[in-house]
């Protein structure tokens, strides 16, 4: 359980890594959602959902090892909860279900927001363990 705490609590970019390594482990190839795809005049945004998902992710990420490097602590539940849902999220990014995946990408941002908002305020720095 002290390792859990951990890994949640201080070390959330590792865990954002392994998801990471999770996505390039079950996407057996790259899909092309469209970027320099030709249409017309028109934009295609009907693959609009996994780019948001995608550059959220990468955000998270970002945001959890600047938190990591200036060893803020962060709280434990949301961020068990924020790993759920960022998994629940590939699930549904594998399986091509763009509604859902949207609502979880919204659910995703507000946690994450929540997590920064309560870990900001709280104001706790841990000491490294040596």
């Amino acid at each position: 359980m002290k390792l859990i705490r951990y890994f949640f609590q201080k070390r959330m970019v590792i865990i954002l890594f392994l998801i990471f390594i999770l996505i390039n482990l079950i996407t057996k190839n790259y899909k092309h959602y469209g970027i320099n795809k030709t249409v017309g005049w028109a934009f295609d945004i009907t693959q609009f959902s996994p780019l948001i998902f995608l550059f959220s992710f990468y955000s998270f990420l970002f945001v959890y090892g600047i938190f990591a490097l200036s060893k803020k602590e962060i709280n434990l539940t949301i961020s068990i909860a924020h790993a759920i849902i960022i998994s629940v999220s590939i699930i549904l990014l594998e399986n091509s279900n763009i509604g859902f995946l949207m609502i979880f990408n919204c659910i995703s941002i507000i946690v994450f927001l929540i997590n920064m908002f309560k870990s900001l305020k709280t104001h706790k720095v841990y000491k490294a363990e040596v």
